[in-house]
This record gives C-alpha cells, sequence and structure tokens, in this order.
C-alpha cells in the first residue's frame, strides 16, 4: 500500500482552555473515502514524566487523587513543559514539586504518544538518578503522598494493575528491561 496521508478538507474549533484544544477536522482517507475526526491536542503537545530511583533500591512514588478516574492513585511525577521550558528542566521542576527531590542525573527511558489516534501528545520520560532533597511548593490543584516503594514490588503493582498510569506503566517497565531496577 502507497503511502499517502489523509487530507484535511476542513477544520472546526468546538473547544479552547488554557490546557486543551479540542477541533473536528473533515479528511480525505487514502482511499478517498471522507471522515470527520477530533483531534485533541494539549497546550505545549509534549509531557514529562521521571521514575525516581533511590540508591537503596527503592523507587518514589506520587499518591494524588485524579478527577477524571475518580480515584487514588500512585504514579511517578509528571506534568507538562510550561512554554518554552526544556523536556529535562520540566521533568526536574515537575520532580521537585510533586516528589521533592532534584535528579543529579535524568536517564532518557523512552517517548511514546500517549493516545494516538485522537491526543496529540508525546511523553518524554526519564529516570531520576542521584537524588537531592530540594522540594519546590506543589501546584495548587495538587494533594501528594509522597512514598518510597522497593523496586520489584513497583514492578508487581505493575503487574497487578495497582499502577495504571500510561507513564509510569512504560517507565517501570521499561527500567526493569534495562537494569536500573534491580
Amino acid at each position: 500500500m502507497a503511502e499517502r496521508p489523509w487530507r484535511t478538507l476542513t477544520s472546526r474549533p468546538i473547544y479552547h482552555s488554557p490546557w486543551v484544544d479540542l477541533r473536528e477536522d473533515g479528511v480525505e482517507l487514502p482511499s478517498g473515502r471522507r471522515n470527520r475526526h477530533a483531534v485533541v491536542t494539549l497546550a505545549t503537545a509534549h509531557s514529562v514524566g521521571v521514575l525516581p530511583l533511590l540508591p537503596s533500591g527503592e523507587v518514589i512514588l506520587v499518591r494524588q487523587y485524579r478527577y477524571v478516574q475518580d480515584g487514588w492513585f500512585w504514579e511517578s511525577p509528571s506534568g507538562a513543559p510550561q512554554p518554552g521550558e526544556p523536556l529535562e528542566a520540566a521533568a526536574q521542576r515537575e520532580l521537585r514539586e510533586e516528589a521533592g527531590y532534584r535528579a543529579g542525573r535524568l536517564v532518557p527511558l523512552t517517548a511514546f504518544h500517549t493516545s494516538k489516534s485522537v491526543c496529540r501528545e508525546t511523553a518524554h520520560l526519564y529516570a531520576g538518578l542521584d537524588l537531592l532533597r530540594d522540594p519546590l511548593p506543589p501546584d495548587a490543584t495538587e494533594d501528594i503522598e509522597v512514598s518510597h516503594f522497593p523496586a520489584a514490588e513497583v514492578v508487581r503493582m505493575v503487574e497487578r494493575a495497582e499502577i495504571m498510569d500510561a507513564m509510569t506503566v512504560v517507565a517501570v517497565l521499561t527500567a526493569a528491561r534495562t537494569g536500573l531496577l534491580s
């Protein structure tokens, strides 16, 4: 099959906020068939996540309430870059705001599309090593609990679906595969 991209025929904004835009595009597929497609674009189109690893073999996780899922969940510190903020600086800021640490080294783990068919967002994941206490005040909307877990327990939490945040799942499994979690 020849690679021919979809062609945008129309584009109609539906919703705008400082964090997210929603639009509906009229598109023509390579087959010539026409369709409508919803597109969600986040303000930065990028997010960052840090899996903080202590020399003791423990992983720092944060627990916070997630309104959309209506529950409290363990996850790695994560968030979005501010306009013009480099990805690694955003990762450090989120780590400081949510877990109270700064990483002496950020090791890139991977990047992935969080929802390839609807949302335009690429998540950039890091392992945080050589951690130093260096807290920043949390965002006004965040009420966060911080705890340390043995690395093997964090992997089991992913396997038992006790950790369901996509960025944390991908970071944990990638770090385990590469030997950063032992």
